[in-house]
């Protein structure tokens, strides 16, 4: 195609028609340009489409993610709503209304409610895609915040339920589970406070009513409760965000 070009600008050099060679010189020099601009434009075309192809592949792996999310905090918000029950029905027999109860019902009312076990929300991959340069590919300057205010939270319920399953009140509490049980062995390693063995290999001579009477122990409870109740609020806004970012995808996104 070249060669047949430079044989067209050649007859016209030796035929001395400046104004038709300069007319084609013109022309060719045009056919040139497009073909660049066609082939800047297939390329730019082809660079969108692998940009576009990855921002889906991304959107997919953190809808995955909150759907994990939303299963997991629904679990939690189902335990941490079971606990608020036991508790607020103990709350009942304390203080003035204090009944002797067998020790057995009390450490079951204790047990249920302070042993919280792990919380381990799934932000592995959202986190790897925010610290990466990919987390620029989501066009949306929307998703992109409300993935950044749905992260905060969650980082910030991790903290709320460390500092309830840590807080030295906490422990306090655990101490009457074993003062109202006795020598009980269940307790798992991981709710074991100081001094727990020295209690769990004594028989203790308890008198529940003494224990759901004191006022301190009203108190721990109270505040366990509305550090329950604080978690499930933090839940629901979890929940919240989860079902507005997921909605947000399903609208503009075809994860299909």
């Amino acid at each position: 195609m070249i060669n047949f070009f430079r044989k067209i600008r050649k007859k016209l050099a030796d035929d001395n028609k400046p104004l038709k060679y300069m007319r084609y010189a013109i022309g060719e020099i045009v056919l040139v340009v497009i073909g660049i601009l066609i082939a800047l434009s297939i390329n730019n075309w082809n660079e969108e489409r692998i940009k576009t192809n990855r921002e889906k592949e991304i959107i997919k792996i953190i809808y995955d993610e909150l759907e994990s999310n939303a299963h997991f905090i629904n679990l939690k918000s189902n335990s941490i709503d079971l606990k608020i029950s036991y508790a607020i029905d103990l709350l009942k027999l304390t203080g003035n209304n204090a009944k002797f109860i067998p020790s057995d019902s009390l450490a079951k009312y204790t047990r249920n409610i302070f042993t919280l076990g792990a919380y381990t929300p799934y932000m592995m991959n959202l986190n790897r895609i925010k610290n990466n340069v990919e987390f620029s590919l989501i066009q949306y300057d929307s998703l992109q915040s409300m993935l950044g205010d749905y992260e905060i939270l969650l980082n910030r319920s991790n903290v709320l339920y460390e500092t309830v399953i840590s807080h030295k009140n906490h422990w306090e509490l655990l101490e009457y589970h074993v003062l109202s049980f006795g020598h009980n062995k269940n307790v798992g390693e991981d709710h074991k406070f100081k001094g727990y063995d020295e209690l769990a290999n004594v028989r203790f001579n308890i008198n529940t009513k003494d224990i759901l009477s004191n006022p301190k122990f009203a108190g721990l409870l109270s505040y366990h409760l509305n550090q329950l109740s604080f978690l499930m609020n933090r839940f629901e806004e979890i929940n919240q965000d989860i079902d507005e970012i997921r909605d947000f995808i399903e609208k503009h996104y075809d994860l299909n």
